[in-house]
């Protein structure tokens, strides 16, 4: 027996270590009192309406005064547990504090099962029927009161209690056995009601928790989703300057920055991407330089900022005569060349014409002086498989022939072609007799 003791003391103590490791935060407790108010307050009408139809049936089987008096109690405990509930419900919840109100409404729920509790004392009748209706409503009302009362155990187990044991003593001091044995039954009910307001507030502290714990976890996760959100726009802020910076070196390293045109580095670049294309697909463009005539006075006569102005004018006119997929670069000083791609010697030498005449009718105007300037082109047809110095050295040659002529005009050179199949072959390249003859036709065209 000493064992048997032992053994159920100590699992005892192991379930109260369990609770009270258990035990809820105050948050959860104030969220608890909180469900507790609302559900007194959505009972308190009902109440008085269960109230009135009770009294109305008792007054027919055991008369009017008994029931008189549960009415007078009843409304006494009433009121008061119906102004601690609903002071408690109209205070700001900022101002509560939780544990000072936990006895006062542990009070309000006391005093309303004691205004139930006083009826089964004062409408006792020696009728057993009457004593079964009585108490099967008594029951009734307890069942209920408990699932109302169950965020707040305390106050669950206190409203059944004193709604229950009234009537249990008053039936167990009976000398009648059904009396005696429908007090009996009220304890075992009585024990029912509070194994159930147990299970029903472990399931509401339970669902409440997780709830809590929900809406913590939402605001973590809002807040996050915020700061991930201000850390993705500063990205695709910072995205967007790098790349307007990136754009900005890549102009600066591809543009002359006086003029606007691509430098040379960039122009001979486009070159080689033109005679690459010209040698594997047979395509052909023209290559057009072009000098500034006298450009050396201008600066002498006029100061270098107008002879920056000029040359600025110069590309701004060139660029209006030529293509968008045409390119116009500066190779320093006073010197450009332009690549027209897709296009024939003839259609080359109609264009620098076109940019000849063009340059030759615009004034430029700085400081109030009238300068006009002139440019002499030299232009030739790329032939393919030659290779870019030859290809300069011509345009160059041409150059040079239109200003030795007397300035301000165009030379076309078209120079030899070159056999392409033979330039492949002493390149070692694998080569088809399709493609080879291909070339060679466009070459004669």
């Amino acid at each position: 027996m000493m064992a048997v003791w032992q053994r159920l003391m100590r699992r005892l103590c192991e379930s109260f270590d369990r609770l009270r490791s258990q035990a809820p935060s105050e948050e959860t407790r104030a969220e608890l009192l909180r469900l507790f108010t609302l559900n007194a307050r959505k009972s308190l009408l009902a109440g008085w309406l269960a109230t009135v139809s009770l009294a109305a049936i008792m007054q027919q089987l055991v008369g009017g005064l008994p029931v008189l008096k549960w009415l007078l109690c009843k409304i006494a405990f009433g009121l008061v547990s119906s102004i601690i509930v609903l002071r408690y419900a109209t205070r700001p919840r900022s101002a509560l504090d939780h544990q000072k109100w936990r006895l006062p409404l542990l009070s309000a729920a006391a005093c309303t099962g004691l205004g139930w509790g006083i009826g089964g004392v004062f409408m006792f009748s020696s009728n057993p029927v009457h004593e079964m209706t009585l108490a099967i409503v008594l029951c009734c009302v307890a069942a209920i009161s408990t699932s109302l009362y169950a965020p707040m155990l305390l106050a669950s187990a206190a409203v059944s209690a004193s709604i229950i044991i009234p009537s249990v003593v008053l039936l167990l001091s009976s000398d009648v056995l059904f009396y005696r044995l429908l007090g009996a039954a009220g304890i075992m009910f009585l024990l029912v009601l509070f194994w159930f307001a147990w299970v029903t507030h472990r399931g509401l502290l339970r669902s409440t928790t997780l709830v809590l714990d929900n809406q913590r976890l939402i605001e973590l996760l809002s807040a996050s989703n915020e700061h991930l959100e201000l850390t993705n726009q500063d990205l695709r802020e910072r995205h967007a300057e790098l790349a307007q910076a990136m754009n900005r070196i890549e102009k600066l390293a591809t543009t002359d920055e006086l003029t606007g045109a691509v430098n040379r580095r960039q122009i001979l670049e486009v070159l080689r991407q033109q005679m690459a294309a010209s040698l594997r697909f047979g395509t052909v463009f023209s290559l057009v330089a072009l000098d500034a005539d006298h450009f050396k006075r201008v600066n002498d006569t006029y100061g270098h900022p107008a002879g920056d102005k000029a040359l600025f004018e110069l590309v701004r006119v060139i660029k209006e005569q030529i293509r968008t997929v045409d390119y116009i670069g500066r190779i320093g000083g006073e010197e450009f060349v332009c690549v027209l791609p897709h296009t024939i010697l003839a259609e080359a030498s109609q264009c620098t014409e076109r940019i000849r005449a063009a340059i030759e009718q615009t004034i430029i105007r700085h400081e109030g002086d009238d300068i006009c300037v002139t440019i002499s082109a030299g232009v030739t047809q790329h032939h393919p498989g030659e290779s870019l110095d030859r290809l300069m050295a011509r345009a160059d040659a041409a150059l040079y022939a239109a200003k030795r002529d007397g300035r301000n005009r165009v030379n076309a050179v078209a120079g030899e072609p070159i056999d392409v199949a033979k330039l492949l072959q002493a390149r070692g390249w694998l080569y088809r007799g399709k493609q080879a003859r291909k070339i060679v036709a466009l070459r004669r065209a």
